[in-house]
């Protein structure tokens, strides 16, 4: 990768400094190739990141997301952790990353991996015993009740692979491996969560839980203020977490989605 550009550029805004260092190892990674434009495709095809994206950050005329900087960096570094990930990516990069990954801030001590994400996105038991043993701690009667013998196996597993342990009141809370969530496995949580615990037949109920679905046609403009809002209200429910007292016995999930009515997933 290039020299961290920040270092040779520093009246330059944060943002800028960002895609320029983006751009760099952008470039840096197609000089390995005869053929630019395959080096391009190949990256496309490894990080899942639409190739038009790729050749926008090239020109310095998009800002890499927090999950696009992780897919690209993750591969130009060859790493299969996000821990490992900071380690080796330019300084800058590794600031973004930090300071938009909640679960980090949550769990400074963990390993975040890819394959623990890859067991969470094909395992829909793991995925759920993922979540729960962060924020409602299990035991083995709850497991095999919810989810049979086959939930025996996956708990055996998670402990194997140290994403839980057990606690000395004989029940499972989170390990020191954690999944990297990319936003494929937000989507997959998110819907399972949705699906599982959502309970419609309570919102009578005085905040009981929310929920909202409205479709319309939209403005550039107005569908990037849609997004903004969705983000600052996420970050707004995390900075609640930092109040003294916020910590109590109600085990609650979020699931934020703004999208077009273009296309689809599966395309």
């Amino acid at each position: 990768m290039s020299e961290n550009i920040e270092t040779n550029f520093l009246q330059t805004s944060p943002e800028a400094c960002l895609r320029m260092q983006v751009a760099a190892d952008l470039e840096a990674f197609q000089a390995g190739f005869d053929d630019p434009k395959k080096g391009l495709q190949i990256l496309s095809k490894k990080t899942q990141i639409h190739i038009k994206t790729l050749r926008r950050l090239l020109q310095q005329a998009h800002n890499p997301s927090y999950q696009t900087l992780y897919k690209i960096y993750s591969h130009l570094t060859n790493t299969r952790s996000l821990n490992e990930t900071l380690t080796a990516a330019p300084a800058i990069v590794q600031e973004k990353l930090r300071a938009r990954d909640v679960q980090m801030e949550a769990h400074p001590q963990a390993q975040f991996s890819r394959d623990i994400e890859d067991e969470l996105l094909n395992d829909r038991c793991f995925a759920e015993l993922y979540v729960l043993a962060d924020v409602s701690p299990f035991d083995r009667a709850f497991v095999k009740n919810r989810f049979g013998e086959y939930g025996l196996s996956v708990l055996d597993k998670m402990l194997d692979l140290q994403v839980l342990r057990l606690q000395s009141d004989g029940k499972f809370m989170s390990g020191d491996r954690r999944a990297s969530f990319s936003a494929e496995a937000i989507k997959k949580v998110g819907l399972q969560l949705t699906q599982n615990y959502l309970k419609p037949e309570r919102s009578d109920e005085n905040f009981a839980n929310h929920m909202g679905l409205f479709a319309t046609s939209l403005s550039e403009k107005a569908y990037r203020q849609w997004i903004a809002i969705d983000e600052k209200a996420f970050n707004d429910k995390i900075a609640v977490l930092k109040q003294e007292g916020s910590k109590g016995s109600i085990p609650a999930f979020t699931f934020h989605v703004v999208d077009t009515l273009k296309g689809s997933s599966h395309e």
